[in-house]
């Protein structure tokens, strides 16, 4: 475990259980709720480079009654990066506490500010709704 601190806010999404006109699953996702989470420093970051889709790995701690409405495929929205839940497990030698093994395939930028370089609040709304 971390030393403790679920320092960082996280969003929890969950995409919507509907198809798009191609049957494909929905591009929409929903806010499930807040948590605070501690990245686990001590299993470190992985980064597999791939050529067609560079990936990045890293395992949350948070509390499992936070988690427990969570699932696999679920988001895990920090200010940094967007991570894919990929599974839940009890953190060993730990009371109470999950944790969530993620991978993610895009990262965020943060931008000082209103969060547009330009100062455009439409152009955030566009890019973060």
């Amino acid at each position: 475990m971390t030393s403790g601190q679920r320092d960082i806010e996280a969003g929890i999404l969950r995409r919507e259980a509907t198809t798009d006109d191609y049957g494909q699953p929905s591009a929409v996702w929903n806010t499930l709720a807040t948590i605070w989470v501690a990245e686990d420093v001590r299993g470190g970051s992985a980064r597999v480079s791939d050529r067609d889709q560079p990936s990045f790995s890293t395992n949350f701690t948070a509390l499992e009654t936070d988690c427990r409405h969570l699932r696999a495929n679920d988001l895990v929205q920090v200010y940094y990066a967007d991570y894919q839940i990929d599974a839940i497990t009890r953190a060993p030698g730990s009371k109470g506490m999950a944790t969530l093994a993620c991978s993610a395939t895009q990262t965020t930028q943060a931008v000082p500010g209103d969060g547009t370089p330009d100062g455009d609040p439409t152009l955030f709304t566009n890019n973060h709704s």
